[in-house]
């Protein structure tokens, strides 16, 4: 596989940006659906 070293730096950071992403969209979409 090319790049497999620098992907599990890549896949955490990919992980991090998703879960800081995720949240705030969740409380919207709460928000939105109440």
């Amino acid at each position: 596989l090319y790049g497999f070293k620098i992907h599990p730096l890549a896949y955490q950071i990919q992980q991090q940006s998703a879960a800081t992403f995720k949240a705030p969209l969740r409380t919207l979409y709460n928000n939105g659906k109440r």
